[in-house]
């Protein structure tokens, strides 16, 4: 599952994919982000194997060396650039073809949740309560405004900002 992530036109935003478990751990996950390639522009991927199938199609894929299989949780950040021309309309970052297998390489139900990418042309309250969510670690970390490497009540600060004055910060 991916939380989304919010940015400025032309700035980076980076998202977390996440694993849930339901049942037996996998040893192996792949999945493919789907997304509009006029509106953003896949820089990198940690924590997984990226290879770009075509614009706006990045496969995501790992295997565990772990004979107890991939633990739920955070499993990499992807990071996009928004284009200049991205509006106030959020779009989609779509997870599909999600594949995963046992440590003995038996096929596994998989299902996937997509998650949005967003401009912070203005915000919602709905903005500032995902920010400080994640501020305070109760969310995984996707809107890091200021772009310091963290989302902190700096961050906070310029959503408030942003959804009080309703301009960019």
């Amino acid at each position: 599952s991916t939380s989304g992530g919010s940015a400025l036109p032309g700035q980076t935003v980076t998202i977390p994919i996440a694993l849930w478990l339901n049942g037996t751990a996998p040893g192996s996950f792949q999945l493919d982000l789907s997304f509009d390639p006029t509106l953003l522009t896949f820089v990198s991927a940690t924590g997984l194997s990226a290879t770009v199938e075509s614009a706006g199609d990045v496969r995501l894929s790992t295997a565990s060396p772990n004979p107890n299989g991939i633990a739920s949780g955070l499993m990499a950040k992807v990071t996009f650039t928004l284009a200049a021309s991205f509006g106030a309309s959020p779009t989609a970052v779509n997870l599909v073809n999600c594949r995963s297998a046992d440590p003995a390489r038996n096929p596994l139900s998989t299902g996937c949740l997509a998650g949005t990418v967003g401009s912070l042309t203005c915000a919602t309250v709905a903005d500032v309560q995902s920010i400080v969510n994640q501020a305070l670690g109760v969310a995984p970390p996707a809107n890091d405004i200021n772009q310091d490497g963290m989302v902190n009540v700096i961050d906070v600060q310029m959503a408030i900002a942003t959804a009080m004055n309703g301009a960019c910060v």
